[in-house]
């Protein structure tokens, strides 16, 4: 299993990882709450690449709002850039959503720009959903990617807390990765044992 980590709006590997990429997560709608356009799409990827650390992998928090892949993949494919996709695990239709947009961007572009997919996000942290229901989306998820050909890691991103849980158990066994969602509010590691935790859980 590959662990990522999402910093903030940083993806970063942590010590015992095998495999990481460092990259920002980006939202599909721009300050003013308008949709990112294609060519918005490339400036944001471009901006990034020219970074010290020439970043060339996002995080994306969903597929289907505001178009997000239709947009973003040619936008990556155009600038060099890899996405960790997301699909939004919430409410029957806006999965089902989610799951039309991943599969109709593999069969139009292919499958080199993914890094890997996140089913979800902080939904066990939220408690919006139940590690049982979580890690069946999970393999529906893999199950439609892979009847693609498409072999890569999915799985699902969120707090330490979630993931230290032991009830939450099914959703590591369904994820081929687990990411580490690492927001500067809200979680807090009280003892000192957040690291330890997560290495052993």
């Amino acid at each position: 299993m590959k662990f990522f980590s999402a910093a903030a709006a940083l993806l970063a590997a942590v010590p015992f990882t095998n495999a990481y990429w460092k990259g920002f997560n980006i939202a599909a709608n721009n300050p003013d709450g308008s949709c990112k356009t294609q060519a918005q799409w490339a400036s944001a990827f471009q901006k990034l690449s020219s970074l010290p650390g020439h970043f060339t992998s996002v995080r994306l928090y969903a597929s289907s709002d505001c178009n997000t892949l239709a947009l973003a993949v040619p936008a990556a494919l155009s600038t060099g850039t890899q996405l960790l996709v997301g699909v939004w695990a919430e409410d029957a239709a806006h999965f089902k959503a989610e799951k039309d947009a991943l599969e109709s961007a593999i069969k139009r572009y292919g499958q080199n720009w993914i890094i890997a997919i996140s089913v979800g996000s902080e939904d066990l942290y939220r408690k919006d959903t139940n590690p049982g229901a979580l890690a069946q989306k999970i393999y529906d998820v893999r199950g439609m990617v892979r009847a693609m050909g498409v072999k890569k890691d999915v799985g699902h991103v969120d707090t330490w807390t979630a993931w230290v849980d032991g009830a939450n158990t099914e959703v590591i066994k369904a994820s081929d990765f687990i990411g580490l969602e690492s927001p500067s509010f809200g979680v807090i590691d009280r003892n000192g044992k957040a690291i330890y935790d997560i290495q052993n859980c």
